[in-house]
């Protein structure tokens, strides 16, 4: 942490009203993961309860990561000649309308919709395509090649840390029951908490600033494998299908799979949830000493393959208690590896292609983590409960593998 706050007073003004603004998009991101954590252990459960079976649970998630995947891979080349924040803007706030079809729906077609929209599941649909191609280009700007790991993992610390708050409170539809309130309206009032914390992350944005963008840039052929930068990034787009499909097998339906394996609800399992992102955020503000140390690749290899072998062990135990201390395990890991991930991307990638690299590295991710969920869901729904766990663990393994095979062994310099 030599290069931390000690570091800032030897910026000129500019670079430090720039840095001020690299905390405004750290704030945004921390309002915005309130109501994933608080979504990942309420929402598949919330809907069970209703009536929809894990099928329809995890295809969901599917619709929010296709709509997700095809809007970033239409948008990545348009947004890499655009002013980054109006976009920005507009994906943080999408989701305020889906809170609110949620809140007062039910409606099969209603949530397909607020699906796409976004606000649900790792992807987030539409409005995740927005923000994952113009937040990591607008915060390279903001926090410079030498600040990127350091505000990477700032973000990530912020993101743990109001997603473990979201998760602390995932019981809170119950405790509103318990005080007297009905079904209905305890989830109805969740959703609107939702809405709260994402109005207040699309309030810090609107501060941000940003310079008329240079005409220089010519736009990408974003399929084209012609010049360097286009293959470095697909070949990083490679890694992120398997880390999306690991994602969408572990995360998105594992508050399903402790209902489903352990019998137990929002109550007993959103305080480990919450551990787990909390312990995340540590971890992750701990990145850029072990960065400076290993470099980003290094970091990224190493928690990818042990986090692999903690997804098998959460398989492997008896007890909801100890499957949670090997998940809370997994998630600290694989939160190491995103700060390192992102500042890899974004230093090696060239600046007139960084929006077309965030929106397929996004892509990639997102496509993957939405068609696993649909597989998970089947496959539980038919009784084989631990298989899609495993699989995750196998994809994991995997991403971690591709990263040291297309990368580290090829010596491809970290930026």
């Amino acid at each position: 942490m030599r290069s931390g706050a000690s570091g800032d007073f030897l910026l000129n003004s500019s670079e430090r009203a720039s840095r001020k603004e690299a905390w405004l998009l750290v704030i945004s991101q921390a309002f915005v993961a309130w109501p994933i954590g608080f979504l990942a252990v309420v929402l598949p459960i919330y809907l069970k309860k209703v009536g929809i079976d894990p099928v329809w649970i995890g295809s969901f998630f599917t619709i929010s990561g296709v709509f997700a995947s095809v809007f970033l891979l239409l948008l990545g080349p348009l947004l890499d000649l655009k002013n980054k924040k109006p976009f920005l803007l507009l994906g943080t706030a999408l989701p305020l309308v889906s809170f609110l079809l949620l809140a007062f729906s039910r409606d099969l077609w209603v949530i397909i919709f607020a699906s796409a929209l976004g606000g649900i599941g790792l992807s987030s649909g539409i409005a995740g395509a927005f923000q994952g191609a113009t937040f990591s280009p607008l915060m390279m700007v903001k926090a410079g090649i030498r600040g990127s790991t350091k505000f990477f993992s700032y973000v990530t610390s912020a993101w743990l840390l109001f997603a473990t708050l979201g998760s602390l409170l995932g019981g809170l539809p119950d405790y509103f029951q318990k005080w007297g309130l009905s079904f209905d309206f305890s989830y109805r009032l969740s959703f609107f908490l939702c809405f709260l914390f994402t109005f207040f992350a699309s309030l810090a944005l609107l501060p941000i600033r940003e310079s008329p963008r240079e005409k220089s840039f010519k736009r990408t052929r974003l399929f084209s494998l012609k010049g360097e930068g286009n293959r470095f990034i697909w070949k990083f787009s490679i890694t992120q299908v398997f880390i999306g499909l690991g994602a969408g097998f572990v995360v998105q339906l594992l508050s399903l799979w402790f209902f489903l394996k352990f019998n137990v609800g929002e109550i007993q399992i959103s305080p480990w949830f919450a551990a787990a992102n909390f312990a995340a955020m540590v971890g992750a503000y701990l990145v850029p000493g072990i960065v400076e140390r290993w470099g980003k690749l290094t970091t990224v290899i190493f928690t990818q393959l042990l986090g692999a072998v903690c997804v098998v062990l959460i398989i492997c135990t008896g007890s909801y208690q100890l499957a949670a201390v090997f998940f809370l395990l997994r998630t600290v890991l694989i939160n190491m590896s995103w700060p390192a991930q992102n500042a890899f991307l974004m230093s090696v990638a060239p600046e007139e292609l960084r929006s077309s690299a965030a929106a397929v590295s996004n892509a990639s991710f997102g496509f993957s983590s939405a068609i696993s969920p649909l597989f998970g869901g089947w496959m539980m729904q038919r009784g084989m409960i631990d298989l899609p766990i495993g699989l995750g663990a196998l994809c994991f393994l995997l991403s971690g593998t591709f990263f040291w095979l297309l990368f580290k062994r090829r010596g491809v310099p970290e930026g």
